[in-house]
């Protein structure tokens, strides 16, 4: 069955044919973006020439992405050309293709792609079970929150498992009209305990 490519990347993307030296450009439709968090860490000390006798400090982030906007939802026979942050954000999706097989000219430049990168099949049904079960389990942290009025709920990326599935459920989440964020955080049942990541859900 033939498909319907939209291409959600900034840039014009050039399909390159195996059979033939002319490319088939996909101009863009829009532009599809994760939300970039970034979270200071603690500084490394760079030992500059190896003897120790000259240092710099050098700060050190954890970057992670969550919620995507500027890309629509599923429609009948199409897939969307979309970057490989927005495609990891969003495990659940299996109509995202990524370019592939990067062609480029001799000044460096890309000028194409000779295929897209999909999902796996299995992966993608792996993934939807595992983002269904983690939509659950906040679900019931929401219950327990609305039964006892102590907001935010919180639920431990411990329980919600790699990031990628927690910002696909945090998505899920304030798409049900809740406010989520990533926090990093004590438990609220024990506020000696060190820092943890939390998915942080409130009403709106």
């Amino acid at each position: 069955m033939s498909k319907i490519l939209l291409n959600f990347t900034p840039h014009t993307v050039n399909f390159l044919r195996a059979d033939s030296a002319l490319g088939c450009p996909i101009d863009s439709s829009g532009v599809a973006r994760a939300a970039e968090h970034v979270e200071p860490q603690s500084s490394i000390m760079w030992d500059v020439f190896g003897d120790e006798g000259f240092h710099h400090r050098v700060p050190t982030v954890r970057k992670s992405f969550g919620a995507v906007t500027g890309l629509p939802d599923p429609a009948p026979d199409t897939l969307y050309i979309v970057s490989q942050i927005v495609f990891d954000a969003l495990p659940g999706r299996n109509d995202l293709i990524v370019p592939s097989d990067v062609v480029r000219g001799p000044d460096g430049q890309v000028i194409g792609c000779r295929s897209f990168s999909v999902r796996s099949t299995t992966t993608g049904k792996l993934e939807e079970y595992c983002i269904r079960e983690l939509t659950r389990i906040a679900h019931q942290a929401i219950g327990s929150a609305q039964a006892s009025d102590r907001w935010p709920a919180r639920v431990p990326l411990a329980t919600l498992g790699e990031l990628e599935s927690a910002s696909a459920v945090a998505e899920i989440l304030r798409q049900q009209a809740y406010l989520v964020e990533i926090v990093e955080a004590p438990s609220p049942y024990d506020p000696g305990s060190p820092a943890t990541r939390h998915l942080a859900i409130s009403r709106r």
